[in-house]
C-alpha cells in the first residue's frame, strides 16, 4: 500500500501472498477524531526513514513538534526488528537511537552500512556501485534519475535483503522498476520535453530540478512551480525556496491556492520568492493564473527546452494545457 500509482501497475495497493505486508507510512493526521499521526496505527518490524523535515504546517508546529512523533513510531518496533535510516539526515540519527533493536543505515558517506561508492548518471539510465559491510556489491541500474531515487533504492534493497532476498535477485529487478505517477513523470518530449512532478517541499522541488536538469542537460530548464500544498501556501520554508530553483533556468510561480486561507503573518509570498530569485540573478515570475503561464512558457521555448510541472494537485491542468499549444507536425 503506497501513497500513488505505480507506472507498472494498475494501482496503489494489491494483495498478494505473501507473509510480509508493505506500506508508505504517513505522519499526517488520521482524521477529524483522531489528531494522531496514522502511522501510529501500524506495528512495523522493519521501518524506513528517508529523511525527517519539517511539514504538514497546518498539523505541526515545527521540526521538534514531528521528531516527537517519528520517536513514537520507532518505539513501536520489537526488538527483533530493523529500523532502516538515511545516515546523512541527524534527525533520522537522533531518533534511531531510540530503537530498541537493529539499525541499518545507508547513505553516501563513510560510516553508512548500505553505501553508495559511486553514481554515474547516463543519457535514459543510472547505474550506481554499492556496499555493504565494507564488501562491495556490484553495480545496480535504475531509470530513475536522481540521487533522492538512488537513495529510496538502497533503502528498499536493504529491506528486500532482511526478509531473505539475494542482492542477485534483487539485481535484475531494480531496472524494471520505473517509479510512480507524478514523481518526473514525461508526459511528452517534442517539440519540448514536458514532465509532472509531486514536488512541492523545497527539498523535493531541489531534488527533482537537480535530477533533471542531469538526464536533460540541452536547452533552457522551465519550473513551474504551484504553491498548493498546506505547508507551501504558508511562509514556513519561504527562505529555503530560493536555493531550491538552483538548478532551473527560467522560474514561473504561479499566486498560493486558496491564498485567503492563511493569514497575512502566515502566508507564502510569491513576490518575495521571485526577488530573491532575482536578485540572485535567476529569470522568474510571478504569474496570476495558470493561463498566463502557459502563454508566456508558448511564446518564449525553444525546441529542446525542459519544462517541469510541480505541485501536490491539479496546478489547473496545466499539463493538458502545456500540451495543447504543441504545434502538429
Amino acid at each position: 500500500l503506497i501513497g500513488g500509482v505505480p507506472v507498472d501497475l494498475p494501482r496503489g495497493c494489491a494483495l498478494g501472498a505473501g507473509k510480509v505486508f508493505i506500506g508508505e507510512g504517513d505522519e499526517y493526521d488520521s482524521a477529524f477524531f483522531d489528531k494522531g499521526p496514522k502511522f501510529l496505527h501500524y506495528h512495523p518490524h522493519c521501518l524506513i526513514l528517508a529523511n525527517i523535515e519539517f511539514d504538514h504546517a497546518d498539523i505541526y508546529r515545527d521540526l521538534a513538534h514531528i521528531q516527537t512523533s517519528f520517536e513514537k513510531l520507532v518505539a513501536l518496533l520489537p526488538g527483533d526488528g530493523l529500523l532502516i535510516g538515511r545516515f546523512e539526515d541527524p534527525v533520522v540519527r537522533a531518533v534511531s537511537e531510540g530503537a530498541i533493536c537493529n539499525v541499518q543505515t545507508f547513505g553516501r558517506e563513510a560510516g553508512a552500512n548500505w553505501r553508495v561508492l559511486q553514481v554515474v548518471h547516463e543519457p535514459e539510465y543510472v547505474r550506481f556501485e554499492l556496499e555493504f559491510g565494507k564488501r562491495n556489491q556490484g553495480w545496480f541500474q535504475t531509470p530513475l534519475f536522481g540521487e533522492h531515487n538512488v537513495m529510496n533504492l538502497v533503502s528498499g534493497i536493504a529491506a528486500a535483503v532482511h526478509f531473505g532476498a539475494s542482492l542477485e535477485r534483487i539485481r535484475p529487478i531494480v531496472p524494471k522498476f520505473r517509479g510512480a505517477s507524478r514523481r518526473q513523470q514525461i508526459l511528452c518530449q517534442k517539440p519540448f520535453t514536458l514532465i509532472d512532478d509531486f514536488a512541492h517541499h523545497p527539498t523535493e522541488v531541489a531534488a527533482t530540478l537537480e535530477a533533471i536538469r542531469h538526464r536533460f542537460s540541452k536547452g533552457k530548464l522551465w519550473a513551474f512551480f504551484e504553491p498548493r500544498s498546506a505547508t507551501a501556501r504558508r511562509g514556513s520554508h519561504q527562505e529555503s525556496y530560493p536555493k531550491a530553483f538552483a538548478a532551473a533556468d527560467k522560474i514561473l510561480i504561479c499566486a498560493p491556492y486558496k491564498a485567503a486561507e492563511a493569514s497575512d503573518t502566515q502566508r507564502f509570498s510569491g513576490e518575495a520568492l521571485v526577488a530573491a530569485l532575482k536578485s540572485g540573478g535567476k529569470d522568474a515570475e510571478l504569474l496570476s493564473n495558470v493561463d498566463e503561464m502557459v502563454e508566456r512558457f508558448a511564446s518564449q521555448f525553444s525546441p529542446g527546452d525542459t519544462a517541469v510541472v510541480m505541485s501536490n494537485g491539479e496546478f489547473g491542468k496545466i499539463q493538458l494545457k502545456l500540451q495543447a499549444r504543441i504545434p502538429p507536425n
